[in-house]
């Protein structure tokens, strides 16, 4: 009874300490000004063999549009690329980049920490904005798919350049002084 006890817990523990196939976004740059290209990295670590990938990106169309894409060492052997991944046109009204997607050929699955694709976006306003992933879908090689970790929204903040906070500044201070010179002027 506690032998089986005892690997039944062990059995239990390992199940649970098994990490899942996890897909993350991440950019050297969380901080831009407006006119910056940003690169947003759709990274795979894959604890099963995975032969290809499938998602959605939402993105803010207020702080940036899309200008470029590139496909990571994953699809070398890939139906679609590189140079790029295959996609549906992005929605810049609606902020979404719908399929994206590739397929591996042959028998060498991708299960080492990679990147997928690479994003390029023009920065084109201020403020802060997320980026995220649904539709998630990372197949098997019987083109099940796989379980994969929810992924964490990326946050970007756009900053006005500082030649903008200045010229804001030299407006409210000339406002200032016309207010005070008018205002001599009329006693």
């Amino acid at each position: 009874m506690k032998l089986s006890l005892l690997f039944a817990l062990l059995l239990a523990s390992a199940i649970a300490g098994q990490a899942n196939n996890i897909l993350t976004l991440s950019s050297a740059q969380t901080i831009v000004n407006p006119g910056d290209i940003v690169s947003l990295d759709v990274d795979l670590t894959a604890t099963d063999p995975v032969f290809g990938y499938q998602f959605d990106l939402n993105y803010p169309t207020s702080l940036s549009f899309l200008s470029a894409t590139e496909e990571g060492d994953f699809a070398v052997n890939g139906i679609c690329g590189p140079p790029s991944p295959c996609y549906d046109t992005p929605d810049d009204i609606n902020g979404i980049v719908t399929n994206v997607y590739d397929a591996l050929t042959g028998s060498n699955p991708a299960t080492s920490p990679e990147t997928m694709v690479t994003f390029q976006f023009t920065v084109v306003g201020s403020g802060t904005a997320s980026f995220s992933l649904a539709n998630i879908f990372l197949p098997d090689d019987s083109g099940d798919s796989l379980e994969v970790d929810p992924v964490d929204d990326l946050g970007i903040t756009a900053t006005p350049e500082p030649s903008t906070a200045c010229l804001a500044l030299l407006a409210i201070a000339f406002v200032y002084w016309r207010f005070r010179t008018r205002k001599t002027t009329l006693q």
